[in-house]
């Protein structure tokens, strides 16, 4: 057999030179070529260029990025199950989708391709790019009727459907591909749902999708990245210089771009072309943003409320330890798309915390999660106290009722938030008094790395964070403002004791708002009970 790419230097060149014996003859031959699935790198590159009229960058610039072809080509054949594509914004990332559905459908009978966009209008960009391609194939395309947004058909009996990234779209089809466009702007709760759609079937491999720019610190694209070992998430990253089309006969002294290009496009074989990626991107926009969007260099974390979270308060090692305090800390979830969350920590002789287990459950009630769930927790972690959400008695009574030694404990946002980030960075050390353990707690982890406050254009807005991926971190907050408030500062925890169900204090040191106002106050809850005998928090605190 003939490999396509020498019958396609051998049409161009006729067609354009010599001619063919005749027109019908050349016609025969295209033809022929557009119904031969590529084997090779090369020859899928060359049906391309020459059906789709698209040149796809087949070259890296930068030392630690890839080619945009390279990401095409490995899911084409299948290569990979699972594929992460971080590139800079208008890169091409949507249009290498469209690519890909359509070669799928094509050349894979029965291959049903599924694409999410962020939003409608980013679904729809993908459609418009297929409507192109099957204009630019003419008749050498077998399309079952008209091309439609919501479904296209082939008529070996494949198809692609677009659809916008919403919990309800991506909770029914199963397709063999699934493709998730632009992820920095879905919620994690929809992407979760997303990744347990493809279904592999008839010799065709089940492959998930994911391409995305990153424009935050925190989100959906953050997370990927770091977890994409663990998930086993090939990643393929590209920025501008990947794709920007050769500079030539232009004078890098001169350039607007030297500082950031160091000679980069010099190199380059792409097809935005130099003088848009001045005039239109580098130009209009600030330093950040072409760093960011462009250069896919990290986010800054000045809108994160615990920027200095990161790797030196994660471990990836932790024995419980029976003889050091635990304790529990709670967030009620209210709603669906808002988790109930208990976060279980242990606090070391010299006040270093340890969360070691999360729980974070939707659509459950507080009821069951303490009967079912929370109980048996109890049981095996004997914590001492159980820190609460005061803002929701109902709660902390069932909570109370399964046993659970829980305290509802008032902590201002701006109050709290100091107390958690001096653990997290303390003063005077280098290392962290907090530690995650990343196995047991990637939710809690998640959320300390998203939350974030209010901003605009780069801009924080107000110093009240957003309520969203707030629950574990609000946890938290509750249980060491609880135990290390600001109230406390200086202050050092005496022991406590029960006398005739009063609970009383050794020394004047105030325990925390919502704990112990005035010295020897009796301690009791909604139902007048002591709240110390039903905690049990006799000998909690020894010096």
């Amino acid at each position: 057999m003939v490999k396509i790419e020498g019958i396609i230097e051998q049409i161009n060149s006729r067609l354009n030179y010599e001619r063919m014996d005749s027109d019908e003859e050349a016609e025969q031959v295209m033809e022929s070529i557009a119904a031969t699935s590529p084997e090779t790198r090369r020859e899928l590159h060359a049906w391309i260029e020459r059906f789709f009229k698209v040149g796809i960058p087949q070259k890296a610039v930068c030392e630690d990025h890839c080619a945009p072809f390279d990401f095409l080509a490995d899911a084409f054949f299948e290569r990979e199950p699972n594929m992460l594509v971080y590139a800079s914004r208008g890169s091409g990332k949507t249009k290498n989708f469209a690519i890909l559905h359509h070669l799928n459908s094509h050349f894979k009978p029965g291959c049903w391709t599924t694409n999410v966009g962020s939003i409608e209008a980013q679904a729809k960009r993908c459609y418009d790019y297929m409507k192109h391609q099957i204009a630019q194939l003419k008749g050498y395309e077998k399309i079952d009727g008209e091309p439609l947004i919501s479904s296209t058909s082939w008529k070996n009996g494949s198809k692609v459907e677009i659809l916008p990234g919403t919990l309800k779209q991506v909770s029914g089809p199963r397709p063999h591909k699934a493709a998730a466009d632009e992820l920095d702007w879905w919620d994690w709760e929809t992407l979760m749902q997303f990744v347990n759609m493809p279904s592999g079937g008839d010799g065709i491999s089940a492959q998930t999708f994911y391409s995305s720019t990153r424009y935050k610190s925190y989100g959906v694209m953050t997370r990927l990245l770091q977890e994409a070992e663990v998930r086993r998430l090939k990643t393929y990253s590209w920025c501008i210089y990947e794709v920007a089309e050769r500079c030539v006969n232009r004078d890098c002294k001169s350039c607007l771009l030297k500082d950031k290009c160091q000679g980069r496009a010099k190199r380059s074989a792409g097809f935005v072309p130099i003088d848009e990626i001045i005039n239109s991107r580098f130009l209009m926009n600030d330093e950040e943003t072409w760093d960011i969007q462009q250069e896919i260099k990290e986010p800054s974390k000045k809108g994160r409320v615990y920027s200095d979270f990161g790797e030196k308060s994660i471990i990836d090692f932790y024995e419980f330890n029976p003889s050091w305090k635990t304790y529990a800390c709670q967030d009620f979830g209210f709603a669906e798309d808002f988790p109930a969350v208990s976060l279980h920590v242990q606090l070391s002789p010299d006040n270093r915390v340890f969360v070691f287990k999360e729980t974070y459950d939707t659509g459950i009630s507080i009821s069951t999660l303490a009967e079912e769930k929370y109980k048996s927790l109890h049981n095996k972690f004997h914590h001492l106290a159980w820190i609460c959400d005061p803002a929701r008695p109902g709660d902390i009574s069932e909570l109370k009722k399964a046993g659970l030694p829980a305290l509802g404990h008032s902590s201002k946002i701006l109050d709290g938030i100091p107390v958690v980030r001096r653990f997290i960075s303390p003063p005077g050390k280098p290392e962290s008094d907090l530690y995650v353990l990343r196995s047991a707690c990637p939710n809690f982890i998640f959320e300390m790395q998203s939350y974030h406050f209010p901003e605009k254009a780069g801009v924080v807005l107000s110093e009240i964070p957003e309520k969203e991926f707030d629950h574990g971190p609000d946890a938290l907050r509750y249980l060491l403002h609880f135990l290390f408030g600001a109230r406390q500062k200086e202050a050092r925890f005496k022991r406590m004791v029960i006398e005739e169900e009063t609970l009383v204090r050794e020394s004047a040191v105030v325990l925390g708002s919502g704990i112990c106002e005035e010295e020897g106050e009796r301690m009791t809850d909604d139902d007048g009970r002591p709240v110390a005998k039903q905690m049990g928090l006799a000998n909690v605190f020894r010096e």
